[in-house]
C-alpha cells in the first residue's frame, strides 16, 4: 500500500509516518517546501509522482487567534485545499482521509460527542474544518472524515498547541494556569495513528469515525497528571476557561466517543506510556 501523507512533520503526521514504518507501509510525505497544498497544479504533480493508493491529509492551519486574524487563509489550507485533494482524488480512484476536529461542536452537550450529533461550529478555525468535511463528502466517493480531539505525542516541527506550550515548561519552576472547567479527551497520536491506519488497511465501512483514547478530563486535571508522571516541579493553578482571553467564542467540553469503533485505552495509559517512551523521563 502507498500512502501519500500532507502534513507530515506535525503532531499526527509524526506518528502516522512512524506507525506506516512499523507497518512496513510505503508513506511518502508531501513536504510543504516542495509541494503547496493550496496550488491545485502541485496536488497534481504529488499524486502523480508518488502514485498513491491512500492520501491522508493531516495538514491544517491551526490556532483560533491566528485563525481568526487571517481568515482567508484559514480556509485556503484547511478548505479550498481540501476540495482539490477530493476530486482529485475521485480521478485517480483513490482512497482520501481527511483529518478534522472536535472543534466542529459548540461545546454545550453534558456528554461525549458521538459521530451521530449535529455539529456546530463557533470560529474561523472550526468552520474551515467542517466544511472541508462538507467537501469531502460531496466530492470524494471513497473516504474517511476522521475526527480527533485534543492530542499530545512526538512531532518533527515546532508546535504552538497547548501540549506543546506544557512540555515546553515541564523543566522549569514557573506556574501555569490551566482551566477546571475545559474538557476534552486526550489522545496519544501514536494510538490515534494505528487506528486511522487499521480503519484504511481493514477496509471499513466509509464515512465519519471518531478516534480517542477512552474518558474525559478537564485541562487542570490532565496538565496534573502531564506533570506528576514526568516528575516536574512546575506548580499548576487552577482558573476558569473565561480567565483566558479569547477572540472568538470558544467550545468549553469536547469529549469524543464512536459509536462505530472499540473503545480504546484511557488517556492516563496513553500519557504514561508517551512521557515514558518518548520523553525518556522514569515511570513513576
Amino acid at each position: 500500500m502507498n500512502i501519500l501523507l500532507f502534513g507530515s512533520t506535525g503532531m499526527l503526521g509524526t506518528a502516522l509516518e512512524q506507525v506506516c514504518k512499523n507497518r512496513d507501509l510505503n508513506c511518502y510525505s508531501a513536504l510543504h517546501k516542495d509541494t503547496d497544498i493550496t496550488d491545485p497544479d502541485d496536488l497534481k504533480q504529488a499524486i502523480e509522482k508518488f502514485v498513491p493508493d491512500v492520501i491522508i491529509n493531516a495538514a491544517a492551519l491551526v490556532g483560533i487567534a491566528q485563525c481568526e486574524c487571517d481568515p482567508q487563509k484559514t480556509f485556503d489550507v484547511n478548505t479550498i485545499a481540501v476540495s482539490y485533494l477530493a476530486r482529485l482524488r475521485e480521478e485517480g480512484n483513490i482512497i482520501f482521509v481527511q483529518i478534522s476536529s472536535s472543534s466542529v461542536f459548540d461545546g454545550t452537550k453534558n456528554d461525549y460527542y458521538t459521530e451521530d450529533d449535529c455539529v456546530s461550529p463557533t470560529a474561523s478555525y472550526s468552520a474551515s474544518k467542517y466544511v472541508a468535511e462538507c467537501f469531502t463528502k460531496t466530492f470524494c466517493s471513497k473516504h474517511y472524515i476522521i475526527r480527533l480531539p485534543l492530542l499530545f505525542g512526538p512531532r518533527q516541527n515546532r508546535g504552538e498547541r497547548f501540549v506543546d506550550m506544557l512540555i515546553g515548561k515541564l523543566q522549569s519552576d514557573e506556574k501555569l494556569e490551566a482551566s477546571i472547567d475545559k474538557i476534552d479527551s486526550p489522545t496519544y497520536t501514536i494510538d490515534a495513528a494505528n487506528v486511522i491506519l487499521d480503519i484504511v488497511e481493514g477496509a471499513k465501512p466509509f464515512g465519519l469515525y471518531h478516534v480517542a483514547n477512552h474518558g474525559k478530563v478537564s485541562l487542570y486535571e490532565f496538565v496534573s497528571q502531564f506533570v506528576k508522571v514526568s516528575s516536574s516541579n512546575l506548580q499548576i493553578l487552577k482558573a476558569k476557561d473565561k480567565d483566558f482571553k479569547s477572540p472568538v467564542y470558544t467550545p468549553l467540553a469536547l469529549p469524543l466517543k464512536s459509536v462505530k469503533l472499540r473503545s480504546l485505552r484511557s488517556w492516563k495509559d496513553a500519557l504514561q506510556e508517551y512521557i515514558t517512551k518518548s520523553l525518556q523521563i522514569k515511570k513513576l
